[in-house]
């Protein structure tokens, strides 16, 4: 195999193959990494607003650019951050905090704005929106489990739309 095509191969492992975000074995590995490095995580769940309603109205092949465009969004303001991330799962996007765990808040409105803010030139009335939600461990919960379970029920219970939910 020569390098070009190695590097390429390699840069994709862990990565999801429709937004390039990384995937879960690599969310899961970096989550107990971190986790055993810092003391205090923060993990910030991001679920995208009426995403059946897009592919619904507009098409699939527009709610994955939808969700590319997401995903972009996202990746840029984690390397702007120090946040890690996007994990998608389905179309949801998953985030760990390590640095600066006190900031989770401020991280996810960023997040949250920089979704809100996107544009589509095929669909200029279009706008997409996300909510997200935070726990910090160890108040929160011990494991990725524990606390994912603790954001899901705020993120997917409260059905609010554009806002950023604490636990």
């Amino acid at each position: 195999m020569n390098r070009l095509k190695y590097l390429l191969l390699y840069r994709w492992r862990n990565r999801d193959a429709l937004t390039g975000s990384f995937d879960i074995r690599r969310y899961h590995r970096d989550f107990d990494s971190t986790l055993h490095t810092s003391n205090r995580v923060a993990l910030i769940v991001a679920d995208v607003d009426d995403m059946k309603s897009v592919n619904d109205t507009y098409g699939v092949e527009f709610g994955d650019a939808v969700l590319r465009r997401i995903a972009k969004a996202l990746m840029t303001r984690c390397r702007a951050t120090g946040t890690l991330g996007p994990y998608r799962i389905g179309e949801a996007f998953d985030f760990i905090q390590a640095r600066d765990v006190e900031k989770g808040r401020e991280i996810a409105e960023l997040l949250r704005e920089d979704v809100e803010n996107l544009r589509f030139d095929t669909h200029p009335k279009f706008k997409v929106t996300i909510r997200l939600a935070v726990a910090v461990a160890p108040a929160d919960g011990k494991t990725l489990k524990e606390l994912w379970r603790k954001v899901g029920k705020i993120v997917y219970g409260e059905r609010r739309r554009n806002q950023v939910l604490m636990s």
